[in-house]
């Protein structure tokens, strides 16, 4: 019984770990494929203002056409700026599609963005998750609680009551690393 709770101890802290290297690459999967369609997004943006501007020039041409051969003056008076509006008209249309289809993809970038935190945040948490599991199991099985337990007995540290003050003597390390430079 004593080998097995160590043993369970280490796959409790495996699966936590597991798990969370699992979520981390659905995120950044799932981050990947949002890049991606951002990308699309962008390039049917481009093709429907190419389309839209082949419209305009088509429709342009055939208004020609009808004007000279309705006996219009091209090229003058009315005719012309109504071509002209026209043209006007389709430069917006091209221009409201290119911004759509760009404020879309920004959208679908900064989703993958924060899927990519998420992602890291994920593996840390769960890393650090995994480090408490043992760290409690160590403490549960030594015993005792906390630090102490860790170390196998219930007692305070050497030199120190419990509940006492205690000072750190000046120009020494905290840590048992010696004294301070």
């Amino acid at each position: 019984m004593a080998v097995a709770a160590p043993i369970a101890l280490g796959l409790m802290a495996a699966g936590q770990l597991y798990s969370g290297i699992s979520s981390a690459d659905q995120m950044r999967d799932n981050a990947a494929i949002l890049k991606e369609n951002a990308r699309r997004t962008e390039l049917t943006g481009a093709l429907n203002e190419a389309e839209v501007a082949r419209e305009a020039r088509a429709a342009q041409g055939e208004a020609i056409a009808q004007q000279g051969a309705s006996g219009v003056e091209l090229g003058t008076g009315s005719a012309l700026e109504m071509l002209r509006q026209n043209a006007i008209n389709a430069e917006f249309d091209k221009l409201n599609i290119r911004t759509r289809a760009a404020g879309e993809a920004a959208n679908l970038r900064s989703e993958a963005k924060q899927l990519r935190k998420q992602a890291t945040a994920t593996l840390i948490g769960s890393a650090i998750s995994a480090g408490a599991s043992v760290l409690m199991g160590s403490s549960m099985l030594g015993g005792g609680s906390g630090a102490a337990g860790a170390a196998g007995s219930g007692a305070a540290a050497p030199g120190i009551s419990a509940g006492a003050a205690y000072r750190m003597p000046i120009g020494s390390s905290p840590f048992g690393m010696g004294p301070l430079r």
